[in-house]
Formats: structure tokens, sequence, C-alpha cells
């Protein structure tokens, strides 16, 4: 055989035993990575300061929700509250929301700052108060529902967290 012959050989040779090495290195490379990670429970509870009294006309019935965190991680937490009864809400002054709340377009007040595990938030609100003007006649039974929710808070924003969870 001729040069001319065994360079395009020799050539061949070279580039198929280089993809049969890269082929058989591909196939048959091991690498392992461990990924660790905790899981963490969110849960809080509703605590009221609710003292029942009989509603009266002018009078102050202490209602004062707060949330208190059980979870193991820092969290954000926001509340939302609402009568049994529109009717009994317009018997009602009212509700003023304590500092530290923010109420947002979603209808939920949302506490400003983190809840660590144990911690809690300040009182949504101290109590409600039937108005003065009305008779004894038209003061109708009513409850004031709340409801809270919490989102663990690691590594993000306050805004970024609920984005996440609606």
């Amino acid at each position: 055989m001729t040069k001319k012959y065994w360079i395009p050989l020799i050539a061949a040779a070279l580039t198929m035993t280089a993809g049969l090495g890269t082929t058989y290195a591909y196939l048959t490379a091991q690498d392992s990575v461990e990924n660790t990670f905790d899981v963490s429970e969110v849960d809080i509870t509703v605590e009221e300061g609710f003292e029942p009294t009989p509603p009266e006309p002018g009078k102050v019935i202490k209602k004062a929700p707060r949330i208190r965190s059980d979870s193991d991680t820092d969290c954000y937490v926001r509340m939302r509250y609402e009568f049994t009864s529109s009717d009994a809400e317009k018997l009602c002054e009212s509700v003023k929301t304590n500092p530290g709340w923010t109420k947002k377009s979603d209808g939920y007040y949302y506490w400003n700052s983190i809840v660590k595990p144990g911690g809690e938030t300040g009182t949504l609100f101290d109590r409600i108060q039937i108005r003065s003007g009305i008779t004894a006649e038209e003061i109708i039974p009513f409850d004031i529902l709340v409801y809270a929710e919490a989102v663990q808070a690691k590594g993000q924003s306050l805004e970024s967290a609920w984005a996440s969870v609606d």
C-alpha cells in the first residue's frame, strides 16, 4: 500500500479510538451528590383574650386575637376576621387594628415581622364596641370568626413567601 492510503486509515482509526474512549467514559462514569434537607413544620395557634358578655348598646366586648407560633422554624403570618352577619357588623363601631399589622387588598392583615418559634404577634385588635345610638331590640346575636395562616419565612421576603402560597 502506498503512503497515501495509510494516512486516511490511521486518521480514521485514531478518530474511532477517541470516539470509543469518550463514549465508554461517558457510559461508565459515576458521580453521586448527597442532597440533605430538613423538614420543618409550620404550625400556629390563634389565641384570643375573649370575655363573653351580653351585647348592649354602647357595650365594649373584649376580644383580642393574636397568633402564637408552634413551629420549629421562622414564619410569616396573616389573619382575617369576619362577622357572622353583615347586619351584626353594622351594629358595631369600626374595628381598630393595632400597630404591627397591615391590611392588604386580599382582605388579610399581615404581621409585619417574622414570628420566631414559640413567639407570638401582637393582638390584631383589642375590642369590639356595640354602637351606642341603637336600641337593645336592634341587637342580634353574632360571632366574630378569626382565621389565620402561616408560611415558612426562611430565605424569603414577606411578599415572595405569600406569593408562593396564593
